[in-house]
C-alpha cells in the first residue's frame, strides 16, 4: 500500500487512530491530539472526548478485573501489567484510608502506566463503583485538560513563528519533551517497581 494512501486512511480515521494508543501512551496521544487541533487538523473537543472517554473505559476494566479477580489475577498476570502482590499490599495499607486523594492523583501517575495497580486495589478492595468513576472522571478531566492544552500551547507557537528556522526549532524541542515526559514516567515505573521488591 502507498504511503500516500496510508497517510490519507490516517487523516480520514485520525480520531480511531487515537483509541489503542490512548492505553499505552496517554500522554504523548493528548499532545499530539493538541497540536493538531490547533493547526486545524483535528477538533479539540472530538480529542479531549476520547481521551477522557478511552481512559474511563479503562478504568472501568481495571476496577472491574480488581473486582472480580483480585488477588489471583496479580499472582498469575500481574507481573506483565505492574500488578504484583507486593504493589497490591503496599497500595492496600493506604488505600482504605486515602482512596479519594489517591485516585485523583492516580489519573496522572496512570497516564504514564503506573497506575494500574491503583486502579485494579480500587476494585479488590470494592471501593464503590459511583465514587470511584466520581473520582477518576474528575482526575481524568483534568488531567486531558492539562495535556492537551500543551499540545495546543505549541501549536500556537508554531503558529506564530514564520521562519524555517524558529519552526524547525518548535518541532525539535516538542518532539524532546515528549521524549522526556515519557521517559521520566518509564524512570519513575522502575524506581516503583525495583522499591516494591526490596
Amino acid at each position: 500500500m502507498p504511503l500516500g494512501t496510508i497517510g490519507a486512511l490516517i487523516l480520514q480515521y485520525k480520531y480511531f487512530v487515537m483509541v489503542p494508543l490512548i492505553p499505552f501512551a496517554q500522554p504523548f496521544v493528548g499532545m499530539i491530539g493538541g497540536l493538531l487541533s490547533r493547526l486545524d487538523i483535528m477538533e479539540l473537543s472530538v480529542v479531549y472526548t476520547v481521551l477522557v472517554g478511552v481512559a474511563l473505559v479503562g478504568d472501568m476494566v481495571w476496577y472491574w478485573v480488581g473486582y472480580r479477580w483480585g488477588e489471583r489475577f496479580a499472582r498469575r498476570f500481574g507481573r506483565f501489567v505492574s500488578v504484583t502482590p507486593a504493589h497490591v499490599a503496599q497500595t492496600k495499607k493506604i488505600f482504605h484510608r486515602y482512596h479519594a486523594p489517591i485516585l485523583l492523583v492516580s489519573k496522572v501517575t496512570n497516564g504514564f502506566g503506573f497506575a494500574i495497580v491503583t486502579l485494579f486495589t480500587a476494585g479488590l478492595t470494592k471501593v464503590p463503583f459511583g465514587r470511584y468513576m466520581l473520582f477518576n472522571t474528575v482526575g481524568e478531566l483534568v488531567w486531558a485538560g492539562i495535556i492537551v492544552s500543551i499540545g495546543y500551547f505549541f501549536g500556537e507557537a508554531y503558529l506564530r513563528v514564520h521562519d524555517l528556522f524558529g519552526r524547525a526549532t518548535l518541532t525539535v524541542f516538542f518532539i524532546l519533551f515528549i521524549l522526556v515526559t515519557m521517559g521520566f514516567g518509564v524512570y519513575v515505573r522502575r524506581k516503583l517497581e525495583r522499591a516494591s521488591y526490596e
